[in-house]
């Protein structure tokens, strides 16, 4: 069976029956769509179901052949068709939230529940703030994916919020030359062949009410997804769950205590079920910290310090003792 919990790279199985709205515009079937993925309608319409990753890249493939659409022009699409409830659980309790900030604080910390190869990022500045999109896997329909999300969440912040909104959009991909006639349907700006994806905006949107906001229910609902996280960890390896929320590529390593949150457990528990797979939370970030450190090393634009700081060491002293340890040679040396 196609769909399995226990696939290390999965999205929301809502994705896929996004597509199916998207295709019918050119009365391509949900049946022709899904032909050869091992997918049914019927799996369409279960709740809170994620699908491999790979397998909807080649649906996502089949479409665009189908269609017979330009790439970015599809991710259009889909961004403008994509809805609150395409992201399940965490949707909904997002929708729920008192305002804007809020419910992107919401989409931050339980995007795992939708997708393992997904990370966001809010970032508060003076006078603006920026939501940063991670994919953590990458597929050669990259920049559909970047250009539906983008659109998107800007779409979705209009609906629970009632207003207009614009900002100015980062991708990474070189810009087509059939760009200019979706120039009508973007709320804002786009920059191209940018180091990561982002979605910048005036800091005072986060302050918008939203238009369904209910404390006692979002907070009911947030339960709700920490139970689902808890169930997720459970199903997954997990000391590989563990890892991937003990780095984050804008703010570095993840204190111990930010993740004992978030997944609702005990710092016992978790040492414990660690150990049950034969490791520790110390050999995690150790290791870690080795593969980004040989990664970060290579970059001639960071400095020992900036490295050291991103990775939670307090001093260069400490970094480069680890970095030989790990590689038999000083950073400046390898």
């Amino acid at each position: 069976m196609a769909i399995n919990t226990k696939i290390e790279k999965t999205v929301p199985g809502t994705y896929i029956a996004l597509m199916v709205d998207v295709v019918s515009r050119w009365n391509i079937s949900a049946e022709e769509l899904l032909a050869g993925s091992g997918l049914n309608t019927d799996q369409l319409l279960q709740p809170l179901w994620r699908a491999d990753a790979k397998i909807v890249m080649g649906i996502l493939k089949r479409a665009l052949d189908l269609t017979k659409v330009p790439n970015l022009e599809f991710g259009f699409y889909l961004g403008m068709q994509m809805t609150i409830t395409c992201h399940g659980l965490m949707g909904m309790t997002a929708m729920l939230a008192g305002n804007v900030k809020q419910a992107l604080n919401i989409a931050q910390e339980f995007i795992s529940l939708q997708s393992s190869i997904h990370k966001i990022k809010l970032e508060v500045f003076d006078n603006h703030a920026a939501i940063l999109f991670e994919q953590t896997e990458s597929y050669y329909l990259d920049e559909v994916i970047q250009i539906a999300l983008l659109l998107g969440f800007a779409q979705m912040g209009k609906s629970i919020s009632g207003q207009e909104l614009s900002g100015l959009a980062d991708v990474q991909f070189s810009k087509p030359d059939y760009f200019d006639k979706l120039l009508p349907l973007i709320p804002g700006e786009v920059r191209f062949n940018r180091p990561m994806t982002r979605l910048e905006f005036n800091k005072e949107i986060l302050d918008f009410p939203l238009l369904h906001a209910d404390a006692i229910a979002e907070r009911l609902s947030r339960e709700e997804c920490k139970s689902q996280l808890r169930k997720l960890l459970r199903q997954n390896s997990f000391s590989s769950s563990i890892q991937d929320l003990i780095y984050d590529e804008a703010m570095g390593i993840s204190p111990l205590s930010d993740i004992l949150e978030k997944i609702g457990i005990s710092e016992r528990s978790l040492q414990r079920k660690l150990e049950s797979e034969g490791t520790n939370f110390r050999e995690l970030v150790d290791k870690i910290r080795c593969e980004k450190a040989i990664q970060l090393i290579k970059n001639p634009s960071l400095s020992l310090e900036n490295i050291a700081n991103h990775l939670g060491y307090t001093n260069t002293k400490n970094f480069s003792r680890a970095f030989k340890r790990w590689t038999g040679k000083s950073p400046r040396r390898y």
